[in-house]
């Protein structure tokens, strides 16, 4: 099951010491003892917890710093100074905002769409913040614990709920926390993008769920609205291993073989030929009140900046009373906006 994926990972051993750290941490206790003396053991059961229980969202900083005491490990805890009330009424503000695109008959794809626009619509990436703590992360910077301090919020669900801004990691915790309250099966995943390089631990974050019976990775991140293309994206919602390898690698294995589920396969957009995206994009923008393009164009005989020149010229050809206000294309998608004149 994706809900619990790192606690069926552990050891059998592990498992009581991840209840008792769990339970700590939902209780707000000061500090928590495992019987766990291996720094590794200690390392996978502090993520196993943080990871699977992103509800938890006065859990402590972003590192564990554990003290080893004769057999066991004492953890200190620290905790976000939140305003926790604050933070349940508009969670459950998204939860409404979410039930009102649904009816009693959604699908799983349904729901797992719903809740990712609701996230995308109404949240804004801190790109500065990430990079920054990366960049203090990697040079060992004495800044780096003052930093995150200041920052903490960005890292959390606390943060996107109650601040609508935050990073990856904290919309991806989001993503899972009201993907199991609509009953979807969720895991909080680790990625790797290239400018990480051979890093372990990665520098993003993202979330893989099953839908239909199989699996496929959602990164709400990627689809954020942003300030020349104000359009929720779906280039990596329902992607497959392959599809989201072109950008990040995943740190685990969860096997996302199927190509069918995506969003581009769902709606007809995907397309392995110039002729057939040229027939189809011609068409889509000749049709009234035709304002926001999407397409997935997999094949290898265009690069992100050709797909871009090619479709921006059909688009701008066959435009009725309009203009093609922005375009962009990045991994084989293609996204862009009509502008008519009596919206100027």
């Amino acid at each position: 099951m994706l809900r619990d994926h790192y606690f069926e990972e552990l050891a059998g051993e592990e498992r009581y010491p991840f209840e008792l750290l769990r339970r700590a941490i939902a209780d707000g206790a000061a500090e928590c003892t495992l019987p766990v003396a291996d720094d590794a053991s200690v390392r996978r059961i502090w993520d196993a917890v943080v990871m699977d229980h992103p509800e938890l969202v006065r859990y402590p900083g972003l590192k564990c710093y554990a003290q080893v005491s004769g057999r066991g490990t004492v953890i200190p805890l620290e905790y976000l100074d939140a305003d926790e009330a604050l933070y349940a009424r508009r969670l459950e503000g998204m939860v409404r905002a979410v039930e009102a695109r649904l009816t009693p008959a959604s699908s799983d794809y349904a729901v797992c769409k719903a809740i990712y626009d609701v996230i995308a619509g109404c949240v804004t990436y801190q790109s500065a913040v990430l990079e920054k703590y990366y960049r203090l992360d990697w040079e060992n910077s004495s800044q780096l614990q003052a930093f995150a301090a200041r920052h903490y919020s960005a890292f959390t669900p606390y943060g996107i709920v109650v601040h609508k801004k935050g990073v990856c990691q904290g919309i991806a915790r989001l993503y899972k926390i009201l993907c199991d309250r609509f009953g979807i099966e969720c895991a909080w995943v680790k990625a790797a993008s290239r400018q990480c390089g051979d890093r372990r631990e990665g520098d993003h974050a993202l979330n893989v769920v099953e839908v239909n019976g199989t699996r496929a990775f959602v990164d709400v991140t990627n689809g954020l609205r942003q300030e020349k293309l104000p359009i929720v994206r779906y280039d990596f919602f329902l992607c497959s291993s392959r599809v989201i390898g072109r950008q990040y690698t995943v740190l685990g294995e969860f096997g996302c073989e199927d190509e069918r589920v995506s969003y581009f396969a769902r709606n007809g957009l995907r397309f392995t030929n110039k002729t057939a995206l040229r027939r189809y994009l011609a068409a889509y923008v000749s049709a009234p009140r035709r304002s926001e393009v999407r397409v997935h164009y997999d094949a290898p005989d265009m690069d992100d900046g050709e797909l871009r020149s090619f479709c921006l010229k059909i688009l701008q050809a066959h435009c009725r009373e309009g203009r093609v206000a922005h375009g962009s294309a990045r991994c084989g998608f293609f996204s862009a906006i009509i502008k008519y004149d009596r919206e100027e």
